[in-house]
């Protein structure tokens, strides 16, 4: 497996979750792809000797979301945007083994809320989650009917349609088997 570049990522202004626990492990984030597994969607890319690892560190991380590790997006999924350099020092204050390439000269700065999430945001991040996780599948969430949504979620038959049609295409653009 490729190694990251750290570079990119010292730079990057944000990162989704799922990435920052990846660099954390030494894993190209960019080597991250969705399957299908036995028993649903996994995410492929991990080497075998370090994915108990990485499934414990995300569940942390994903705990965390929002309490010690602030989002940018106000979203608590594996899609939130967090800022790399805050995931350094909560990781670092964990004591997390962190690899040597992981940039220790980041420079924190303070956090700023990013703005308020959007309504189709929040839909499309729950259903995307729904995917990633397994729990749901694209042809499942065609064959519901709008007003299933519009329950489940909260939100508009409007709001439903698009958060649905807009998961849809990032999930499959994420490497789900069939897809572009």
């Amino acid at each position: 497996m490729n190694e990251p570049d750290w570079n990119f990522w010292r730079d990057a202004s944000w990162v989704l979750l799922r990435e920052a626990v990846a660099l954390s492990v030494s894993i190209n984030p960019y080597a991250l792809r969705i399957g299908q597994g036995a028993t649903g969607k996994i995410l492929l890319g991990i080497p075998e000797e370090i994915e108990e690892e990485f499934d414990r560190r995300l569940d942390l991380a994903h705990r965390s979301l929002g309490v010690k590790l602030p989002t940018l997006d106000g979203y608590d999924g594996a899609f939130s945007k967090i800022r790399l350099d805050e995931f350094l020092v909560w990781a670092t204050a964990l004591k997390w083994r962190l690899p040597n390439g992981l940039p220790r000269d980041i420079q924190r700065q303070p956090s700023t809320p990013g703005p308020k999430p959007t309504k189709l945001n929040m839909t499309k991040r729950k259903i995307l989650d729904e995917l990633t996780s397994g729990k749901r599948n694209v042809e499942q969430l065609k064959a519901d009917t709008l007003d299933a949504l519009v329950k489940e979620y909260g939100s508009s038959r409007n709001t439903a349609s698009k958060a649905r049609d807009k998961a849809i295409a990032q999930f499959q653009s994420l490497g789900e088997p069939n897809s572009e």
